[in-house]
């Protein structure tokens, strides 16, 4: 076996152990030894090996039936299961009437199978590719093949193919689990649409959504764009499936930076969410759905500047979160959308000026996430809502001029970030964060006056987010977040009296501001960032080099944004105070270009 696919077995087979996860994992090797030797490598407590089947012969032949049963039971019992099925011996190699029966009946159990409660699935076929499944009858449907010899008939229309082929993850890792996934997942789907019809109900919950919820995850807009056209004809069994969609949708395009459309597919799905919850205000899932529908308008809503509207939002998404904590103590879900409502309402706070009413919601949301994060120290998702609360709070601590809790909570954050994305470095999302709590650090050392540790948090942020930039054009944030990394380093130039190196970060990072302002006039957060780049310019580099009209050109521009943003929303602090920073460095640049 090679060696990059024995590790990156290893690394699956150990996360899985390592999560307490139920599950089936069945694995295929050309020899028992090669999974022996793997075997041995793996670190923690194994689950149970319940089958080492290999093709006998047809009356001593081991029923499928029988496997899946006993799959069953062990998944009843919460113990995880691997399901062995080495590669035949030599001498069993010419019978492949044996191995295309066990198959067949595979394929007959293929229902019961995808009924296990299965996590994670894992094969390695004859060509030692790696894949991985969330359903028993998936897995079924990529084994059978190799044994059947489907003929080209069978796989999809190349016009479907070329609409919906597979995207570039960008990754330096190709063999890492986002690919993983999508390189197992996506030729099922091709498979489905392989004649021009609709996806199936059945495909929508087992391809459709898992593709799309692992694309938006893992940062890829162009592997979720990909499907739009797919899961816009498919047939949804309920409503809510519909819903779910239109929320996927939703999300795509807030990550392609698309507002207008975002507001369109969340209202949509929150109209379905709210019926169906007046309809049965006793069912939970639907309460829980109406609520995660109004947090996504709440987020458009601040994303447009109207944070009147961002807590209405809020506050009722909180009020159906409240009721569903209180009625399921012991429902860690339910906690922890608790505790994001709380950070929300945070973070509309700190926009208001309130930072009283923000410490409290932050601090009532980092408790929960405390309380969870102990609970289960495997949990990845739970690490890292508590890296997200400390950060929360460091940010305010840096508001309120207390750099000492400010320095103690970004380093908390860092450490939880830099040990999720050591864990997978091919998770974007744990990249990300790391990028940010590194910018967070060098805020402070800069503020504390070390340049030196400032320049090395800023330098590896920005290291960071190159790799992110290009893996994927059409992922706005990532693109932004490179502006921002720019901006740091041009500010730290600027202290460090290199105004030709500050001019350069900052004219790369108002670039990047240009494009994204062009591409969505709506989108008020962008916007300002490029308001915010002239003033940069025009403050910290043409102002001290006397270049009086150049900087009232960029300034004048960036006062046009900020009056048109505090026009929006008079409640806004921030940009009231914008329009009041702009307009006095705009007097005093009109009058020095007078004096010249």
């Amino acid at each position: 076996m090679p060696e990059s696919t024995e590790q990156d077995l290893q690394h699956e087979l150990e996360h899985f152990i390592d999560q307490h996860r139920n599950g089936l994992a069945l694995l295929r090797y050309h020899s028992f030894q090669a999974f022996e030797n793997l075997w041995r490598k793996i670190r923690g407590p194994r689950p149970i090996v319940i089958e080492r089947y290999r093709p006998l012969a047809r009356d001593e032949r081991a029923s499928a039936w029988q496997l899946v049963e006993r799959c069953r039971e062990h998944a009843r019992n919460s113990q995880p299961v691997i399901f062995l099925c080495p590669d035949p011996d030599v001498e069993a190699l010419s019978d492949a009437e044996v191995q295309a029966a066990f198959w067949k009946e595979m394929n007959a159990c293929r229902e019961a199978l995808g009924a296990i409660p299965a996590t994670l699935i894992l094969t390695l076929d004859d060509a030692q590719t790696p894949a991985c499944f969330h359903h028993g009858k998936d897995l079924v449907s990529w084994c059978s093949p190799k044994f059947e010899s489907p003929t080209r008939a069978s796989l999809p229309a190349a016009s479907t193919l070329d609409r919906i082929s597979m995207p570039r993850w960008g990754s330096d890792h190709a063999e890492a689990t986002p690919s993983l996934i999508w390189r197992s997942l996506h030729p099922l789907l091709l498979q489905e649409v392989a004649g021009g019809q609709p996806l199936s109900p059945d495909a929508v919950t087992r391809l459709l959504f898992p593709l799309m919820r692992h694309a938006l995850d893992t940062g890829s807009v162009t592997a979720a764009a990909s499907l739009l056209e797919v899961g816009d004809r498919a047939i949804f069994a309920t409503d809510r499936d519909r819903s779910l969609w239109l929320d996927m949708k939703g999300d795509l395009a807030v990550a392609q930076g698309d507002l207008v459309g975002a507001l369109r597919s969340f209202s949509e799905s929150k109209a379905i969410a709210e019926r169906l919850a007046q309809s049965d205000p006793a069912n939970a899932e639907w309460q829980r759905d109406l609520s995660v529908s109004l947090e996504k308008l709440g987020d458009l809503a601040v994303a447009q500047g109207d944070l009147a509207g961002a807590l209405r939002s809020f506050s009722e998404s909180k009020t159906i979160r409240e009721r569903l904590a209180k009625s399921g103590h012991t429902n860690a879900g339910w906690q922890r959308d608790l505790s994001v409502s709380l950070n929300k309402l945070g973070d509309l706070a700190v926009a208001q000026g309130d930072l009283a009413g923000a410490l409290r919601s932050f601090s009532e949301s980092k408790t929960i996430r405390e309380r969870l994060a102990q609970s289960d120290h495997t949990n990845a998702g739970w690490q890292r809502d508590l890296s997200v609360s400390l950060e929360k709070l460091g940010n305010l601590a840096v508001a309120q001029g207390d750099l000492t809790g400010a320095l103690r909570s970004f380093s908390e954050s860092k450490d939880i970030a830099e040990r999720l994305a050591k864990s997978d470095p091919a998770n974007a999302q744990w990249q990300r964060d790391l990028s940010v709590s590194l910018n967070k650090l060098g805020d402070l050392a800069m503020a504390q006056g070390d340049l030196a540790g400032a320049l090395r948090s800023f330098s590896e942020s920005k290291t960071i987010r190159e790799r992110l930039a290009p893996s994927d054009p059409a992922n706005a944030h990532w693109q932004r977040d490179l502006s921002v990394s720019l901006e740091k380093l041009g500010d730290l130039a600027v202290v460090q009296g290199d105004l030709a190196g500050a001019l350069r970060s900052f004219s790369e990072s108002k670039d990047i501001a240009e494009r994204l302002a062009k591409s969505d006039p709506a989108n008020a957060g962008w916007q300002r960032d490029l308001s915010y780049s002239c003033w940069l310019i025009a403050s910290k580099v043409y102002e001290p080099q006397e270049r009086w009209a150049e900087a009232l050109e960029l300034m004048e521009q960036s006062l046009r944004i900020d009056e048109r943003l505090a026009a929006t929303d008079p409640t806004n602090v921030t940009w009231q105070k914008d329009v009041k920073v702009s307009r006095e460095l705009v007097e005093k640049l009109r009058a020095k270009v007078k004096e010249a």
